[in-house]
C-alpha cells in the first residue's frame, strides 16, 4: 500500500488537474485524519478513479454524480478521499470558485493545495453552508493564516460568490465571531442564486449535462437493484477461535464507523425453524442422546466419525441457505459470518450439493480459514485429538485465505484485517 503523497503524485503523472481542499497538511508529514477533500475536473473522473484503484482506494456505494468517495487503508486505518467533481458544492451552492481555486493553487511536496486565501475562504463557507458550525481546527487555521493573507483578494472572491453578503460573512469569521457568520447561511444561499441566476437551470439539468442517456438509465437501474453488503466469513476447526475473531472483527469495524452484523452461516444449533423441527423429529425417532453428546463436548472428548448421510446434508444445506439469503438482505454495511456453507461438505456427504458452493462465493464474499496445529488447538476443542486432526485436515482442503490460529488473539485480529484490507478489494463494496 502506498501513502497519500504518492497517490497525488500519481495524479500529477497522469496530468490530472486537482486541488486538495481540506486536511492537506499530510503533505508536510502530519496525520491526514479520516478523510481528505479534493477537487478534480469531471472530465478526468475515469482517469482519477483508475489511479485511486491502482493504489487500493475504491469508490464507495454512497458516491453520486457530483461527489465520489474512495475508501482505502493506510497504517491500519480507513481513509476516505472525498472528491468534488469540478467544484465543491452543497445543495447547489459552491464554497469556493473553481476557476480561482485552480488558478491560485500552490504546490507543496509535489501536491497541489489551495492558496492560503482560498483555503481561508473555503473553510469559512464550508462551515457555514454545509456544517452549520466551524470545527476548532477550522478556527485555528483561519486565525493563524489570516494574519498574512491578502484580505482584499478574499473579499473580492467572496463578493464574486455572494455579492455584499460574502465579505460581510468573511468579516465576522476573520474577527473571530463565528456564531454571527453561521447565522448567515440562508442569506448566503439566497445571495448566491440572486447573483448567479444562471446556476438555477444548470443545477436542475446537471445530471443530463454530465451523463449520456444510457449512463443515466444504467445508474437508475443500479439504484433499483437490491444491494447486498459484503460478507466476510471466518471458518475453521472447532477450537481455532472463530467466535473470538468474529466478535473482535465486529468491534473493529464499528470503531471505524461501519454498521456491522454478525451472522452464523455454517452448521449451528442456533438455526432456522426448519432445522429446529428436523432435529426434534430426528432426535425422537432415533433416540439421539443429546445429554451424552453435550457431556462429551464439555470434557473435550467428542468424536468426529464419518460424514453424516446425504439426507442430513440436504437439511443442513437448506437451513444454511435460508440464513444466507437473510444475511444478503441485511441493511448493515458489513456482514461478518461465523462459518459458511462449506460446513455441509465438512460434516456431511454433500454429494452433488458441493457443485453449488461457488454460488455462494460472489465478488463481495471474502472467505478466511482460521486453522492451526491440532496439538495446540486440542486444549480449546470439544473434540478428541484424533477427531481434531481429521477435522483440521478436512478444513485444510478448502481454498480459503489462511489465518494462523496459533498466534495470540490480538495478532490474529491484526493479521486478519491486514489480509482483508491489503490482499482483497473489500473496500470496493463499502
Amino acid at each position: 500500500m502506498t501513502d497519500l503523497v504518492s497517490i497525488f503524485q500519481s495524479l500529477n503523472k497522469q496530468n490530472i488537474k486537482y486541488c486538495i481542499l481540506r486536511n492537506w497538511q499530510f503533505v508536510r508529514g502530519s496525520d491526514p485524519g479520516s478523510d481528505v477533500d479534493i477537487v478534480i475536473p469531471k472530465s478526468d473522473q475515469k482517469k482519477a478513479t483508475k489511479v485511486f484503484e491502482n493504489n487500493g482506494f475504491y469508490k464507495s456505494k454512497r458516491s453520486g454524480l457530483t461527489r465520489s468517495f474512495y475508501n482505502g487503508i493506510l497504517d491500519g486505518k480507513i481513509i476516505t478521499i472525498d472528491v468534488a467533481w469540478d467544484e465543491p458544492r452543497y445543495n447547489g451552492v459552491p464554497t469556493v470558485s473553481r476557476d480561482r481555486l485552480m488558478s491560485q493553487r500552490r504546490k507543496i511536496n509535489q501536491c497541489w493545495v489551495p492558496s492560503k486565501e482560498d483555503y481561508i475562504l473555503h473553510l469559512v463557507f464550508h462551515g457555514v453552508i454545509k456544517k452549520g458550525y466551524h470545527k476548532q481546527s477550522y478556527k485555528n487555521d483561519i486565525s493563524e493564516l489570516s494574519q498574512s493573507a491578502d484580505q482584499s483578494y478574499i473579499n473580492q472572491h467572496a463578493s464574486e460568490l455572494f455579492g455584499k453578503k460574502g465579505p460581510q460573512c468573511m468579516g465576522f469569521a476573520l474577527n473571530g465571531t463565528f456564531e454571527s457568520a453561521q447565522k448567515m447561511r440562508r442569506e448566503l444561499v439566497t445571495a448566491y442564486f440572486l447573483n448567479h441566476p444562471q446556476s438555477i437551470p444548470e443545477i436542475i439539468s446537471f445530471p443530463i449535462q454530465q451523463c449520456s442517456l444510457p449512463e443515466i438509465l444504467r445508474q437508475g437501474i443500479e439504484e433499483l437493484k437490491p444491494t447486498s453488503p459484503p460478507i466476510i466469513s471466518v471458518t475453521g476447526p472447532d477450537g481455532a477461535g472463530k467466535s473470538t475473531l468474529t466478535e473482535n472483527a465486529i468491534q473493529e469495524f464499528e470503531s471505524k464507523g461501519y454498521d456491522t452484523e454478525l451472522v452464523k452461516l455454517g452448521l449451528t444449533n442456533d438455526s432456522t425453524f426448519l432445522m429446529k423441527s428436523a432435529k426434534y423429529f430426528y432426535n425422537n425417532i432415533y433416540g439421539y442422546d443429546v445429554d451424552a453428546v453435550m457431556e462429551s463436548e464439555s470434557q473435550g472428548v467428542k468424536t468426529l466419525g464419518t460424514r453424516d448421510p446425504f439426507y442430513k446434508a440436504i437439511i443442513h444445506y437448506l437451513d444454511i441457505s435460508l440464513r444466507w439469503l437473510q444475511a444478503r438482505r441485511s441493511d448493515a454495511d458489513v456482514v461478518v459470518a461465523d462459518r459458511y456453507i462449506h460446513d455441509v461438505g465438512i460434516y456431511d456427504n454433500a454429494g452433488p450439493l458441493k457443485k453449488t458452493f461457488p454460488w455462494f462465493e460472489s465478488d463481495n464474499v471474502y472467505l478466511f480459514l482460521l486453522t492451526g496445529d491440532p496439538g495446540i488447538l486440542e486444549n480449546r476443542s470439544e473434540y478428541d485429538q484424533q477427531s481434531l486432526e481429521e477435522l483440521v485436515a478436512r478444513y485444510e482442503s478448502l481454498n480459503f485465505a489462511r489465518i494462523d490460529a496459533n498466534e495470540d488473539p490480538r495478532t490474529v485480529v491484526d493479521n486478519f484485517f491486514n489480509k482483508v484490507f491489503t490482499e482483497t478489494d473489500f473496500l470496493r463494496y463499502l
